[in-house]
């Protein structure tokens, strides 16, 4: 489907579009796969650096789990919801590249922080920017392409 945009409403009317073999819709495939890896690999980084991260801040078994569960899945769950709710309201690309930036933006912080606190935080702030690519490229995929394409594309993405 096609956006279109007015002053006072940015999503007026959807027209059908089917991208299926264009150099376009593969391009965006791709960088939102891209996106999405990177997303994983920032999700992920903090649990191969635990052991030195553990002396570093004399972190208890308790604040890793709070840092690797809690502090990430809760956030990413929660703030999903009205990022979905936005997408389907407003820029998907817009959001997905303020996402991107928040998260790459909380990722460098988890790196320069100085205490659990710290680290919560940041664990959060990448929590929220990752939570926010997932439901604009669903939404993006769904205006790209046709019901019959949507779930090979999204099984590539994921």
């Amino acid at each position: 489907m096609r956006l279109t945009e007015t002053a006072d409403s940015p999503l007026v009317s959807r027209q059908p579009l089917d991208n299926t073999g264009s150099l376009k819709s593969a391009a965006v495939v791709g960088l939102l796969c891209l996106t999405n890896l990177l997303s994983y690999l920032d999700r992920t980084a903090l649990s191969i650096l635990l052991p030195p991260i553990r002396a570093e801040f004399t972190l208890s078994d308790t604040q890793l789990g709070v840092l690797t569960g809690i502090a990430f899945a809760a956030f990413y769950a929660v703030a999903g919801i009205p990022i979905a709710y936005l997408a389907d309201r407003w820029s998907r690309t817009s959001i997905i590249s303020i996402s991107v930036a928040a998260w790459s933006l909380a990722t460098a912080l988890t790196g320069a922080a100085g205490n659990f606190l710290q680290l919560f935080l940041a664990r959060m702030g990448t929590a929220v920017g990752e939570a926010g690519a997932l439901p604009p490229t669903h939404s993006l995929f769904s205006d790209m392409f046709s019901a019959e394409r949507r779930a090979g594309v999204l099984a590539v993405h994921s």
